[in-house]
């Protein structure tokens, strides 16, 4: 059976909605800002570690301690922001998600938004470009059944829903006219998440 996604959340004939998002990487600063937050704990982690051989050893003072975190922190994020320079530059700035949701859960395809890398892992782009396009099975597939979900964080400002499932989650980026749509149905199918 066919499949077709467009920019805005429709019901298909077989029940399921269907969406696919474009995702702008130097506008939407989702995926830097979590790339910063890791980067952090690191270097978090570095100066426990620091502090802990200061300790044994018998050399800490605070404005060491202070002065390590600082440059492990300068490091972290230096290597972090080049490092997603150079991911936007190999994603070509963007990249596509195709989303189908049920009763039981979530699927999505992540693919590069470059017409020729599509070509090559078997989506068609459809006659107007954009919409509607066709999808066939892919590497880059995640499914999320909604028992699995914990937790559920609206991040409207970003163009997000993240679903957690302990220590996995999947970021849900979602056109702003359906935001309260698909926030209010993920609300009511994930059994686990507390409301």
């Amino acid at each position: 059976m066919e499949q077709l996604f467009t920019e805005r959340v429709m019901q298909s004939p077989d029940g399921k909605y269907r969406w696919a998002r474009s995702v702008n990487l130097l506008t939407n600063m989702s995926i830097f800002l979590h790339l910063m937050k890791v980067l952090t704990l690191v270097a978090l982690g570095v100066l426990l570690g620091v502090l802990f051989i200061m300790l044994t050893s018998g050399g800490l003072t605070l404005i060491r301690a202070v002065a390590g975190f600082f440059i492990a922190l300068s490091v972290a994020w230096g290597v972090g922001l080049l490092s997603y320079i150079i991911y936007c530059y190999i994603r070509g700035g963007s990249f596509m998600s195709y989303y189908t949701m049920d009763e039981n859960g979530i699927s999505e395809l992540f693919a590069p938004h470059r017409k020729e890398d599509i070509e090559n892992i078997g989506i068609t782009p459809g006659l107007a470009g954009f919409t509607p396009v066709r999808a066939t099975n892919h590497k880059t597939d995640t499914t999320v059944r909604f028992e699995q979900v914990r937790s559920l964080k609206y991040r409207q400002a970003l163009g997000h829903i993240k679903l957690s499932m302990g220590l996995e989650a999947l970021r849900v980026y979602v056109p702003e006219e359906d935001f309260a749509f698909v926030s209010n149905f993920l609300a009511e199918h994930c059994p686990r998440v507390r409301g």
